[in-house]
């Protein structure tokens, strides 16, 4: 019996399968054109997304303060309004003055 052995060579060799997004109309120079025009673009988008980035923290930030400053005024409102409220509400000077006059009375036979 005869066996026949086959024998590949460069000629004869099967093509590489592609990388994806490669085609016979995209040369590997042009492939590398694109990919670094695609990452200078996303370099330029990152820069400008830190930008806008910090731009919103530092209003975040302001409004943070404002919203601090306003919350110590309204304490402040609420506290002397829970005092005049108090004060309003406290009969214990009414209760004395009543107290005197009963006994001014008991004094002078009203």
């Amino acid at each position: 019996m005869h066996t026949h052995t086959r024998k590949f060579t460069h000629a004869h060799a099967p093509t590489p399968p592609r990388a994806q997004g490669e085609n016979a109309s995209h040369p590997p120079h042009t492939l590398l054109a694109v990919l670094t025009s695609s990452r200078s673009r996303c370099a330029l988008l990152s820069r400008r997304s830190q930008d806008e980035y910090g731009k919103q923290s530092e209003y975040i930030n302001s409004l943070t303060n404002e919203l601090a400053s306003v919350s110590e005024e309204l304490n402040a409102v609420k506290e002397k309004m829970d005092a005049r409220g108090s004060s309003m509400t406290d009969t214990s000077p009414l209760i004395k003055i009543k107290t005197a006059v009963s006994k001014l009375c008991a004094r002078l036979a009203c």
